[in-house]
């Protein structure tokens, strides 16, 4: 089978993973088993409050990992593009977000094979769902879907907020290709204000700084909240498994804090050594005013305790953190025009026993195609890699 490569990227493919698992087994596309390409995002800050009344326009930018435009013969002609959305509310690490924008989206891709059968439950539309309904808003243009090329990534998006309630936002980028549309967020979150100078004229906000983390068992993790609120402001920290619906435990009950950097201590209890765990953080102003931030990230809680030397708390080492590899202006070869196999439709006879056949168009790039079974292997959800001498 041919694969696209297979880079680290910041977000996690479980989601990508769980789609093709629903795909109708009618559908036999081509694209099925490969990875989908991620919006890697640039220059993000745990929070950033945009002052309308000064600048009402937000830039943001994000590049690719390579170029992904060769199409299969029976995706739709615009599969394989980018999206950016911006959501008034974040989500534990590992909860879904609905598949598709509009139940007519939704429609189109079941017609063309790419969709589950009805009955399709409200929480796979964005516009159905109870939990999103008001809450998501499109950055880039209605109907825009960018290619997955340098030469659209790297101009980046200009986002007018003008539009969107006062509050905080969460970024996400969407990568549309079904059967496996896949979501990348934003780390770090924006609060959007009519008047920056006055913290009483909008509801609080803050944001966790923290990505993935490991600790020892027994060791403490500096938790960085990053808040902008009015004086007598509190926030309540809990802790929970990282899966959909985590039961939260709180650790930190109505810490009062003030505007700027937070650093709070949380060390998991002793019972959970071994276990991923996110966090939750509960930010209430004097007005009664809430909102509630998640970790955009994981912790890893090991059955052993920290070797000797390596006992000090873990916390945010950069924020932000530094500039890593970026194919749009690392790579000379970045701009290249990108041949593309002829494609095959995935609906001719089976030919899988005979190794003269050939294979469907799949947007390769890379000289090295992909064992079977690696595609499924990097949907899978990502591990904190193991330290250094640390025992697998």
């Amino acid at each position: 089978m041919c694969g696209r490569p297979v880079r680290a990227p910041r977000a996690r493919l479980g989601l990508a993973f769980g789609l093709l698992l629903a795909a109708p087994a009618t559908a036999h596309a081509g694209n099925g088993l490969l990875p989908r390409t991620p919006v890697l995002h640039q220059d993000e800050h745990c929070l950033t409050v945009v002052d309308r009344s000064a600048q009402p326009v937000v830039h943001l930018r994000y590049t690719i990992p390579y170029s992904d435009v060769c199409l299969s013969a029976d995706e739709p002609a615009d599969s394989r593009s980018h999206q950016l959305l911006a959501f008034c509310h974040g989500d534990p690490a590992a909860r879904p977000v609905p598949r598709w924008h509009t139940r007519g989206e939704l429609e189109r891709d079941i017609a063309a094979g790419f969709g589950p059968p009805d009955p399709v439950f409200a929480e796979d539309v964005l516009e159905d769902s109870p939990d999103y309904a008001g809450c998501w808003h499109l950055i880039t243009a209605p109907g825009e879907h960018r290619p997955i090329t340098c030469a659209a990534a790297r101009p980046g998006v200009d986002w007018d907020t003008r539009d969107l309630p006062v509050g905080t936002y969460l970024v996400r980028g969407y990568t549309y290709e079904p059967p496996g549309s896949a979501w990348w967020p934003r780390h770090g979150l924006f609060k959007i204000v009519d008047d920056a100078s006055d913290p009483a004229a909008s509801p609080p906000a803050l944001a966790i700084a923290n990505r993935d983390t490991f600790l020892w068992k027994g060791q403490v993790m500096r938790v960085r909240l990053c808040v902008d609120a009015m004086p007598g402001t509190t926030v309540t920290l809990a802790h929970g498994r990282n899966i959909a619906e985590p039961a939260w435990s709180p650790f930190i009950v109505d810490m009062p804090v003030v505007s700027g950097t937070v650093d709070l201590d949380f060390l998991p209890p002793a019972e959970l050594a071994g276990e991923f765990l996110t966090l939750r953080a509960e930010i209430v102003d004097p007005q009664d005013r809430r909102f509630i931030a998640f970790m955009q990230g994981e912790i890893s809680v090991q059955v052993s305790g920290a070797p000797a030397g390596g006992e000090a708390p873990v916390g945010v080492d950069d924020e932000p953190p530094p500039t890593s590899y970026d194919f749009c202006v690392d790579d000379p070869a970045a701009d290249a025009e990108v041949e593309c196999p002829a494609p095959a439709s995935t609906t001719s006879p089976d030919t899988s026993d005979d190794p003269a056949a050939g294979e469907p168009g799949c947007g390769c790039r890379g000289p090295a195609p992909l064992p079977l079974l690696a595609p499924l292997l990097v949907l899978l959800r990502r591990r904190p890699r193991l330290r250094p001498g640390q025992a697998p």
